[in-house]
């Protein structure tokens, strides 16, 4: 009954065009079933709709995101670094970001903390503290602006 319920859960977050959603609930349904070939075949498709949607999506660059950092610090003095967010990036303290999204990650002139990152998708700008868990890296982002 999961699998099922769970299975129609993806496909009406797909129906509305929520691929993050969709696929997060297919992860669950995997972890039960691991051959289940509709959440396999699904997985496979929301995946590809969500990077050609992310292909659609103007970006923007890192000379705006710079300037987004600029105008909430005051400061122009910053190195940046383009990347992608990962489950290593909470915002607010839970794993709700989307994995994959490409971001300018800033950090102080000569530093190697980010404390500023940007989404390059929304123009979203979030704090950054870097902190120790099990051994790992871990970025908390907290939405600023």
């Amino acid at each position: 009954a999961f699998v099922d319920i769970t299975l129609q859960k993806a496909k009406d977050a797909a129906g509305n065009k929520d691929y993050k959603t969709a696929l997060a609930l297919l992860e669950q349904i995997l972890k039960i079933e691991p051959n289940n070939q509709e959440a396999l075949q699904l997985k496979s498709d929301y995946s590809y709709a969500l990077q050609e949607e992310k292909k659609s999506i103007n970006t923007i660059n890192s000379k705006q995101a710079l300037q987004i950092v600029v105008n909430y610090s005051g400061s122009p003095n910053w190195d940046v670094f383009e990347g992608t967010l990962d489950e290593k990036f909470l915002v607010n303290g839970t794993s709700q970001y989307t994995n994959g999204h490409p971001s300018c990650f800033f950090v102080g002139k000569g530093g190697n903390v980010a404390i500023y990152v940007v989404d390059k998708i929304d123009g979203s700008l979030y704090g950054s503290r870097k902190e120790i868990i099990n051994g790992e890296f871990i970025y908390y982002l907290t939405k600023l602006k």
